[in-house]
């Protein structure tokens, strides 16, 4: 169990649990330890100095073996090295760049010839002598952490106010998997997102965990999407669920928490989701407790043969449209219907507002209520408006609910709304975080790193990728300044299911999985300058290590790009994108592509884990992938993230049959404006402290990374070195969980 929770921790937190033992550090030869660090450097990592003295010094050759093996297997699954990366051309980058045209055309035609026949003809090539990596790389230090620590992350990430991701979920069902039964698990007093909840529910109900959880059941969409989780299905409820048979305790502690639900609120909160409400009576048969629980029965009875409910929003929508038509003659039944329902007059007031005459009336309402409004929705109002006629794009982008980042490109056709409207939004939502944030504990002097305005606010992470960094969708990430070449890297394999059938490979039953790694090259207008991919392996500034058709074993294609001569012709953009050519899902194929930064491109092995910069797995249910696109001119790659649905790719499965749709989609991804973790931490810091320009001078420092910063013990210090103690930062961007729960 501490193996599979160092697992997680070490991934979330760069930290791992291990114990100290009151001994001399002197029962290990320090060759020994020095030889497991030398080793597990060659993945990217080393360790604390704490970690080093009053732990690995203390163990005896048999536990260095055991930790090393262990970590060895952790660290390599995290980077990728766990699996064997052999592509086309071994020896890569230098021998695609010194093929003949022919060389590289007679490959690719006989490869292809191959899969035709039910054959795999690879060309065979010696792999030349590779230097040693010449790369200077900065390790990722792994530090000591508590029990304690891990507990609390766990009920940091239950207490999120935003949606999780998948790779969260997954970490919450093990943490409960593994503290079952146990007192340890200390759930938050209040859920604070209603699917996290239902996961959190679903989970520890079914393994008997405790706790007062019908209490925390408040409308009947909380039992939907608790019923929904049980299932299986989509917990945002954006697609529907094929409800499972429950168990008749099951049925009956929904119906009794429904019970306790006046049926005017019932029905309002059934009619959203009647259609699924429909399915899952037939599964909790309400009929059979219509005595006990008779105006519950008359609710489900209700939806099921649709008959007219007037809902909040309906009711809204009837005023709206009665506005257009009659003017303000029921303006002030609008405004308070919609101060009694915050929220939803925050999510509605664009629309609103290109709905009235009177546009200082709706503002001056909304002021009114707007402290009333969530964080996370008051942080998108105010960007939202901040710079909503200021966009410099004629497309706007959105994200649909559901467990895949399908982003929607629409004409930026709205209304235009004057500049003092849209400011005084802005200037309300602030004031009201700041009065929210202000309620809050104290945290003295405060230095906010600026590099954190790179970094977006995390407030939907259900569709984010697993990946070895947690990034929020949008943010940049600086790329090393000593290092100009850029390789994306794919690995995948046959569909694991069928590789377990004894059968061809090329059998009907045992279909092959081709994947296409491919790059795009835009000026700075996002026009194309040129594209590389299996139908054009090479520019003088980037190269493809050739396109392999199935992966029986693994398969490896790789992408490097030289960005000082691609800037040299005129580029700017560099977007990496993944199809799948053979037609499978991703979510239907074990695989995974990411990034590293090289400057000697043809030292060491052509996929060296210390270079690795972010592994990600691709896992959505479509067959297109844009993961980032590289902004040359500023050294950034901007995080994307993003799957495509084929309705959006009109082309083939290509790029260069889609280089129009992805220069849209790219460009609007680009001029893209989310609120930023500077911003956030900036309001946290001035609403509850006082904010330092000097790092050394700060009780709470947010940062990009760990940075340690010195403070002394006694005001009157007079002494050695020792008593001078060093603080690390309190909040990075990895601490996701943390800032869900506690900033947002």
């Amino acid at each position: 169990m501490i193996y599979e929770m160092n697992e997680i921790f070490i991934r979330r937190k760069h930290k791992m649990i291990r114990e100290i033992r009151n001994i001399e550090p002197k029962t290990i030869s320090i060759e020994i330890l020095a030889t497991c660090l030398k080793n597990l450097e060659s993945l990217g990592y080393t360790f604390s100095e704490k970690m080093i003295k009053d732990v690995l010094s203390t163990y005896i050759v048999d536990e260095i073996i055991t930790f090393h093996d262990n970590m060895s297997q952790i660290l390599a699954k995290l980077s990728g090295a766990n699996k064997v990366y052999i592509p086309m051309y071994p020896n890569f980058p230098k021998q695609v760049m010194d093929a003949s045209n022919a060389e590289l055309y007679i490959n690719a035609v006989l490869h292809y010839f191959g899969r035709s026949i039910g054959e795999r003809i690879i060309p065979h090539y010696e792999k030349e002598y590779r230097s040693p990596l010449l790369e200077k790389t900065t390790l990722t230090v792994i530090d000591l952490g508590t029990i304690e620590e891990f507990h609390q992350m766990f009920t940091d990430l239950m207490s999120s106010k935003t949606s999780i991701s998948e790779q969260d979920k997954e970490d919450l069902m093990n943490y409960l998997e593994f503290f079952a039964g146990h007192k340890y698990v200390k759930f938050p007093e209040t859920f604070n997102h209603k699917e996290v909840f239902a996961f959190v529910a679903q989970l520890a109900i079914e393994r008997g965990i405790d706790h007062n959880w019908e209490a925390q059941f408040k409308t009947a969409t909380d039992v939907l999407r608790f019923a929904t989780a049980l299932s299986d299905g989509d917990i945002s409820l954006a697609s529907n669920t094929k409800f499972i048979s429950f168990s008749r305790s099951l049925r009956k502690f929904m119906l009794k928490t429904l019970a306790t639900m006046p049926l005017s609120s019932l029905l309002e909160d059934m009619k959203r989701y009647s259609n699924k409400w429909k399915r899952l009576g037939e599964r909790l048969h309400p009929g059979e407790y219509k005595t006990r629980h008779p105006h519950l029965f008359v609710a489900f009875t209700e939806i099921r043969n649709d008959e007219k409910i007037e809902t909040f929003n309906s009711k809204l929508e009837k005023e709206l449209q009665s506005l257009s038509k009659e003017g303000v003659s029921n303006l002030n039944n609008m405004i308070n219907s919609l101060k009694s329902r915050p929220g939803i007059f925050a999510r509605r007031l664009d629309h609103v507002l290109r709905s009235v005459v009177n546009i200082a009336v709706i503002v001056k309402a909304f002021a009114e209520v707007a402290e009333q409004v969530s964080t996370p929705v008051l942080l998108q109002v105010a960007n939202h408006f901040k710079y909503r006629d200021v966009r410099g794009s004629e497309h706007r982008i959105f994200f649909p609910k559901g467990n895949v980042a399908k982003m929607q490109v629409v004409p930026n056709d709205l209304k235009p709304l004057p500049y003092s409207v849209c400011n005084s939004i802005d200037l309300i939502c602030q004031q009201a975080l700041w009065n929210k944030f202000q309620k809050l504990p104290p945290l003295g002097k405060v230095y906010v790193d600026p590099a954190l305005e790179t970094y977006n606010v995390p407030f939907s992470q259900r569709s984010a990728s697993n990946a070895t960094r947690t990034l929020v969708r949008g943010s940049r990430i600086l790329l090393d300044e000593s290092k100009n070449t850029i390789r994306f890297f794919m690995w995948w394999t046959d569909l694991s299911k069928k590789q377990e059938k004894n059968t061809s490979m090329y059998d009907n039953s045992n279909p092959v999985v081709d994947l296409d790694l491919s790059a795009i090259m835009y000026d700075k207008n996002f026009q194309k300058i040129s594209h590389i991919s299996y139908t054009h392996l090479r520019e003088n500034y980037a190269y493809h290590s050739g396109d392999l058709t199935s992966a029986p074993n693994g398969a490896a294609e790789f992408i490097d790009v030289n960005i000082d001569k691609l800037i040299s012709q005129g580029g700017r953009y560099v977007a990496m994108n993944v199809y799948s050519y053979s037609g499978q899902k991703f979510s239907d194929v074990e695989c995974f592509a990411g990034w590293m930064e090289r400057e000697h491109v043809q030292s060491g092995e052509i996929f060296e884990p210390k270079t690795v910069k972010q592994r990600f797995d691709m896992t959505a249910d479509t067959k297109t992938t844009f993961p980032l696109i590289i902004d040359l001119k500023n050294r950034e790659v901007i995080w994307c993230d993003l799957s495509v649905t084929s309705k959006m790719m009109k082309g083939g499965r290509n790029v260069e049959s889609n280089v129009n749709t992805m220069a849209i989609l790219l460009n609007a991804i680009v001029k893209w404006k989310k609120p930023n973790l500077f911003d956030l931490f900036t309001l946290h810091a001035s609403a509850r402290g006082e904010l330092v320009d000097n790092i050394e001078y700060a009780d709470f420092v947010f940062s990009t990374e760990l940075k340690r910063r010195k403070y002394i013990v006694s005001d009157t210090y007079d002494g050695p070195e020792e008593s001078i103690k060093t603080i690390p930062t309190d909040i990075t961007p990895l601490d996701i969980e943390k800032i869900m729960s506690e900033f947002l």
